[in-house]
């Protein structure tokens, strides 16, 4: 069963396997590391809301609501 409840710091380290999982997968430019994560999606100045999908206890997907900001890649 998939449970989906807001993010956590905790989180960072499979959030970051999901961005890089994409971008194996050749559908992100480049990795990402734990500390971009937390920084854009848990902590950010921009953030609105984040939330997770996990399944046993592993996240699997997340979601994330940000404002725009300058320079926003």
């Amino acid at each position: 069963m998939i449970h989906v409840r807001e993010a956590a710091d905790e989180d960072a380290e499979d959030m970051t396997e999901v961005q890089n999982a994409i971008h194996r997968a050749g559908l992100r430019p480049g990795p990402v590391e734990a500390a971009l994560v937390r920084g854009r999606y848990l902590i950010g100045d921009y953030r609105v809301a984040c939330t997770v999908a996990e399944q046993q206890r592993r996240v699997i997907a997340f979601q994330s609501l940000v404002l725009a900001w300058p320079e926003n890649p």
